[in-house]
């Protein structure tokens, strides 16, 4: 009887607090930057490269997602 009690108790606990996460990555803009999906692009050439994106999907809504990437 305690075990099912302390089970319904964690049950009850868990289900009740929300729940938040980072987005996973948009890779739509790869071809730009690859150093976004293989860091090891970083070395393939010799000149210093400077990569910025923003992307804000969904205008207009709250809460909508936005992706930013810089590399150096």
């Amino acid at each position: 009887m305690k075990k099912l009690l302390l089970s319904i108790t964690i049950a009850l606990l868990l289900f009740g607090v929300p729940a938040m996460a980072q987005q996973d990555a948009q890779y739509s803009q790869y071809i730009f930057n690859g150093i976004y999906i293989n860091p090891a692009y970083a070395g393939y050439k010799e000149n210093l490269n400077l990569h910025m994106f923003y992307r804000n999907q969904w205008t207009g809504i709250d809460g909508a997602p936005k992706s930013m990437s810089l590399a150096v």
